[in-house]
């Protein structure tokens, strides 16, 4: 497919590479440094049933963890501050320290965390991260049971926080995976496909928003879509407020 990209990070920035020219590390090692599994590892547990694919992945997940004698981290949480307390705590600690077991104290709470307070914390986290009304999130218009990106996000934070806060994310989401955490919601199935380094189509545009994918389609079978007076600029609800967003430098002055 010509129009397959693969996402590309680099010290920070995202840019979008052709699938072809993808690149996908496909090596991981443990934190002695011995390799846990190999491009071929991973292409004989393909050939897993879901159940045997799922024992590999926490056997894996197991490796990676930190032995409590190498120290664990506690969280000292105030349950009225979740989300600011939560997102200071976890983006201070060195990537090393994502793997150490992590404890959590509810801040008034005198319950000690034998892994059920952990659980909370992450049930609570997770609630109010996706909360369309935090503003970082929102349902699909195709799939109201999955959740998108939302592009207004810079909108309800400052530039710099919101960012920060789809770190975030990705830290508590890895951190649920590696400890086995049970995480409810769910977000559309290509940016699954961003996490794993799969090449994105055309076709996934459907999965986001079905009718512009359908008018973009009808333009594609369209022998002369002058006749639109379409120009490469789109335009943008950020909440109430209509803005216009080039495609293309200058494309406002640039017909289709």
């Amino acid at each position: 497919d010509k129009s397959a990209y693969v996402c590309k990070l680099s010290d920070g920035a995202i840019s979008w590479l052709p699938a072809s020219e993808g690149v996908v590390q496909s090596n991981l090692r443990d934190t002695q440094g011995r390799e846990l599994f190999n491009f071929a590892d991973i292409a004989s547990a393909q050939k897993k049933s879901f159940n045997e694919k799922s024992a590999w992945f926490k056997a894996v997940c197991n490796h990676l963890l930190a032995d409590w004698s190498d120290g664990h981290i506690q969280f000292n949480i105030r349950s009225d501050h979740l989300l600011q307390d939560s997102v200071q705590s976890v983006m201070g600690l060195p990537k090393s320290d994502l793997r150490k077991i992590w404890r959590f104290q509810f801040i008034g709470n005198r319950a000690i965390d034998a892994g059920g307070l952990k659980r909370e914390w992450f049930e609570q986290v997770t609630s109010k991260i996706f909360d369309p009304d935090v503003g970082l999130w929102q349902t699909s218009v195709s799939n109201q049971g999955c959740l998108q990106i939302q592009s207004a996000s810079a909108a309800t934070l400052s530039d710099d926080d919101h960012l920060m806060y789809y770190r975030f994310t990705g830290r508590v989401l890895g951190k649920a995976l590696l400890d086995g955490e049970h995480v409810t919601k769910r977000m559309v199935p290509y940016m699954y496909k961003y996490l794993l380094g799969w090449p994105v189509t055309f076709a996934d545009l459907r999965l986001h928003d079905n009718i512009y994918y359908n008018s973009l389609q009808h333009f594609k079978g369209m022998d002369d879509v002058s006749m639109l007076c379409q120009t490469f600029v789109t335009t943008e609800d950020i909440f109430g407020d209509k803005q216009d967003t080039e495609l293309v430098p200058g494309g406002s002055s640039v017909d289709v």
